[in-house]
């Protein structure tokens, strides 16, 4: 019985031994997207000019998304407010709206100089609902507004937010189809992750 256990125990500790020598312990090759280098989260304020020209907050911290097409091109990325899916609208919920207004576009860019404009329809799109015993059945409504981006830039260690960390910034003019005439800068930086420069 003695010799059964050693020979199973045996055979038992060749069999794990082969099992760790032969896993490979590489690391693998991380691949980033055309933009990575403009791409992510930000905290931006939106302004408007009043009467005597001075810039004026009228949104207080909100965030903002940038992200590669699915193109995955050095000339073109994703920009907008939605962080959530943008064909799954909800404005009576927060968490499935934009955080100001409702929007994500594709814009042009010129990777070389950080730079970004639009001229575009946004993609947002307000979910179906659902039949209820009062309500009838709504189909998607799309939310496609022309969204108008000029001057976009970013600024490479160009803020430095209240934890002291140094990140990107960001900034360009906005102007909405409905919202005709009314030109938003919006404002910010890259989200660090740390908790003092959470919004």
């Amino acid at each position: 019985m003695n010799k059964i256990i050693r020979k199973v125990f045996m055979v038992a500790s060749l069999f794990s031994a082969g099992l760790l020598t032969s896993c490979e312990m590489d690391d693998p090759e991380v691949e980033y997207t055309e933009v990575v280098s403009m791409s992510g989260e930000w905290f931006v304020k939106y302004e408007v000019q009043d009467s005597t020209g001075q810039w004026e907050d009228v949104s207080g911290y909100t965030t903002l998304l940038t992200s590669s097409t699915s193109a995955n091109t050095a000339t073109e990325m994703w920009l907008g407010d939605i962080l959530s899916d943008p064909r799954a609208i909800n404005f009576a919920d927060a968490n499935f709206r934009g955080t100001f207004w409702t929007y994500m576009v594709r814009t042009n860019v010129d990777l070389g100089s950080k730079t970004f404009n639009a001229n575009d329809k946004s993609i947002a799109v307000e979910a179906a609902k659902s039949e209820t015993p009062t309500k009838p059945a709504v189909p998607p409504i799309p939310y496609d507004i022309n969204v108008k981006i000029t001057d976009g830039r970013i600024i490479e260690d160009g803020s430095t937010p209240p934890s002291g960390a140094v990140t990107d910034s960001i900034i360009f003019n906005v102007e909405f189809e409905d919202d005709p005439g009314v030109i938003y800068r919006a404002s910010g930086y890259k989200r660090t992750g740390f908790l003092e420069d959470e919004h």
